[in-house]
């Protein structure tokens, strides 16, 4: 296997609406297929296997394929097309592949032991395939589909699927890929091979819950993370869980929880919180546990979080114990761990550099029904911040300049918007950056670490700079010791103003709020 290779070489959706019932191909690379939905058969070089949801199948290069569906009902099928190729010259001047099928499945019926990964692969990989070539990552096509065939050849026992699973268990797989769309129970039947009063009863059986109580728990609580996690009104939020009509969607969430949709929304929510905490104590919401490191360093917020217990980082455990109806996390989470704690609880993911700090508390009001929260802080803020701006105006010149920077482990970094302090100089007091900070650092959107050569082109007349005080202190005492450092205009005319990390560690909401009037204040002490 180390000497194989493999090429994507298709990879398309079929599907047969009713009336139309069956379709020919002639398959040209080695193909793997999964149904989706409906049932039928499918015929490889004239030899029939049975189509049912889930069942996963290969056919090699030359052979013909129909796919035909029974009783007239949709049938929807996705196709991979690959080579496979075994390298035959390796050597420093040529290296060379031929085409090869060695060691892949016979035709027909293979193992999907881990359905839900597989049918996430066919489609992850079908909908690279349709993105403009241009804007496709070549690497993630090929991650994707080295994903795919280990999954299918290597990682499965190489048994069929339906001998897997009970057909209750495929019906219930189908539901909860298919929750959002119209579920009948003598589809489901026939999806199984059941009779429809005899899937009832074994469903029961095997589940301890009827066929409909168990699709409405299902629904409500796709939609319960939808109104914890979205702003989306109503109407949409009945559509995207199988229901078209949002008053009866209200009385089916009324049924299941006590409550209707808007109460649920409006009710108060225990959140545990990852980030953004300033952001919701802007919001008037008090989180249930912060991630311990966050904890750690927002010492700005000491007050606000007295008595907020902390959880150590990925304790899945301790979060699940803190009980939370949301949890609050930014989008730089691995897919991993945002999965594993949409297990515990709806995730709230914000984006953590895209979105202004204000615009983020905007948003994540109109999401956790706190908007008239959410306008009143941004006003009281704005006031503040003019205050402010006016004051700086009157013994501020306009050609002096200023700038946020990051002191760690002997290095010197120029802080881009997002980041410690920035966002509260840039924009919030309005004062104005170096030319070398602004090309190369805020329109560049990143932060960048500056050398001793660079730092008199970097340097502004009055310097922030947050210092991580837990490492790297013998070469921060050298870095502050260097004649280049001291020979700054800031250091020579005492304009340095330096602030433990976790004084500054956040950009949002209430740290922001205690931020910018901490440098403002700084900044107003200044010597004249």
């Amino acid at each position: 296997m180390k000497t194989n290779q493999y090429l994507l070489r298709k990879a398309e959706s079929i599907v047969l609406k009713a009336p139309e019932t069956s379709v020919f191909m002639k398959i040209s690379s080695p193909t793997i297929m999964i149904l989706s939905e409906g049932c039928g058969t499918m015929a490889i070089n004239e030899r029939a296997f049975e189509l049912s949801f889930g069942y996963l199948l290969f056919a090699h290069a030359g052979t013909n394929v129909e796919i035909t569906s029974l009783n007239s009902s949709n049938l929807h099928m996705y196709v991979i097309q690959f080579d496979q190729y075994k390298r035959v010259i390796n050597e420093r001047e040529q290296l060379l592949y031929h085409n090869d099928e060695e060691g892949l499945p016979e035709n027909g019926l293979i193992a999907a032991p881990r359905f839900g990964i597989v049918l996430g692969l066919f489609k992850a990989i079908i909908e690279t395939s349709m993105q403009p070539e241009a804007t496709v990552n070549p690497f993630d096509e090929q991650r994707l589909l080295l994903e795919l065939l280990h999954e299918v050849f290597i990682a499965g026992p190489k048994i069929p699927y339906y001998n897997q699973e009970t057909p209750v268990q495929r019906a219930i797989h189908y539901i909860r890929e298919n929750y959002n769309t119209k579920l009948k129970r003598p589809f489901l039947a026939q999806l199984t091979g059941y009779h429809p009063h005899y899937l009832s009863k074994q469903f029961n059986k095997e589940t301890g819950q009827s066929m409909s109580d168990f699709i409405l728990q299902l629904r409500t609580d796709k939609a319960k993370e939808l109104l914890s996690t979205t702003s989306s009104h109503i109407n949409e939020i009945a559509s995207a869980v199988g229901y078209q009509d949002a008053l009866y969607f209200s009385r089916k969430f009324n049924q299941a929880t006590g409550m209707y949709p808007t109460e649920f929304r409006q009710m108060p929510k225990r959140i545990v919180a990852f980030q953004y905490i300033g952001t919701l104590l802007a919001l008037g919401i008090a989180p249930v546990g912060v991630e311990s490191r966050i904890l750690h360093y927002s010492q700005q917020l000491k007050h606000e979080l007295a008595g907020v217990p902390g959880f150590a980082e990925w304790d899945f455990n301790q979060v699940r114990m803190l009980r939370p109806d949301i949890i609050v996390a930014p989008n730089y989470l691995r897919p991993d761990q945002l999965q594993q704690l949409r297990a515990i609880a709806p995730v709230l993911s914000q984006p953590w550099e895209e979105v202004c700090p204000i615009e983020r508390i905007r948003k994540m009001g109109q999401i956790l029904g706190k908007q008239k929260e959410a306008e009143t802080w941004i006003s009281g803020f704005n006031q503040l911040a003019d205050q402010l701006k006016n004051r700086l105006k009157q013994i501020w010149r306009p050609e002096e300049t200023a700038a946020a920077y990051e002191i760690a482990d002997g290095h010197i970094y120029a802080l881009s918007r997002q980041d410690r302090g920035a966002y509260a100089i840039y924009d919030v007091l309005g004062l104005r950056p170096p030319e070398a900070i602004l090309n190369n650092v805020l329109n560049a959107g990143k932060s960048k670490r500056i050398t001793l050569d660079e730092l008199q082109g970097y340097g502004a007349d009055h310097m922030v700079v947050s210092v991580y005080e837990e490492d790297g202190m013998e070469q921060t005492a050298r870095l502050l010791a260097d004649p280049e450092w001291k020979q700054l205009s800031a250091v020579r005319n005492n304009r340095v103003y330096t602030i433990p990390v976790n004084k500054c560690f956040s950009n949002d909401g209430v740290s922001l709020q205690k931020l910018t009037n901490m440098i403002a204040q700084l900044l107003l002490s200044r010597n004249d």
